[in-house]
């Protein structure tokens, strides 16, 4: 049908957390770059995958994202502090971190609707709501005629431990449904995010 067509992804969470795990403090501007977004009333998960496999970043570099495993929902204001840094260094982002470009590259492969952040890659935190509600996320995906959600993928925070070297992933399959960190070298999928 043509609603199936024009879906772009699933519901991850409705409204925003100003407090508790789930807080988003971050400040949002429209897709444009430009203009300040008003408010936030949920988040979506793509429907699809923006990469497979793919290194989260160079190695032995901090870049100073937030470094929660489980809790807040930063991965809008990660995934800025990635591009500034990035263009801060004057550095080639599809090299320097594959999953932030691949995540927000997203947009030539489906375009976010022009009220939203556009796509960034999700926090911890945002991959722990993930987790904690993954048979529902799931099974909206497939509804919806998009990609499960179960496999490796990176999250946008880096190691509370080990920030120069590591950053956080979630696993999602059967079994696993933990978050782990990982060399920010190491290979695993994107699944891109927006705020609406």
């Amino acid at each position: 049908s043509w609603q199936k067509a024009a879906c772009i992804g699933v519901v991850l969470k409705k409204g925003r957390d100003d407090s508790g795990d789930w807080a988003d403090n971050g400040n949002y501007t429209l897709k444009d770059g430009t203009t300040l977004m008003p408010e936030v009333h949920g988040y979506v998960l793509a429907l699809r995958d923006a990469n497979e496999r793919c290194q989260w970043g160079s190695y032995e570099i901090e870049v100073g994202c937030d470094k929660n495993n489980n809790s807040g929902f930063n991965g809008y204001s990660n995934t800025q502090t990635i591009i500034a840094f990035n263009k801060d260094k004057n550095w080639n982002l599809p090299d320097a971190f594959p999953a932030v470009y691949y995540a927000t590259n997203h947009e030539t492969v489906c375009p976010a609707p022009s009220k939203t952040s556009g796509w960034f890659l999700p926090s911890g935190g945002q991959c722990q709501y993930w987790l904690n509600n993954k048979d529902v996320i799931h099974n909206s995906m497939l509804n919806a005629e998009g990609d499960g959600c179960f496999g490796l993928y990176w999250s946008s925070s880096e190691d509370a431990d080990n920030p120069v070297s590591n950053a956080y992933y979630l696993d999602s399959c059967p079994g696993y449904d933990k978050i782990y960190s990982e060399w920010k070298i190491s290979s695993n999928a994107v699944r891109a995010c927006l705020a609406f």
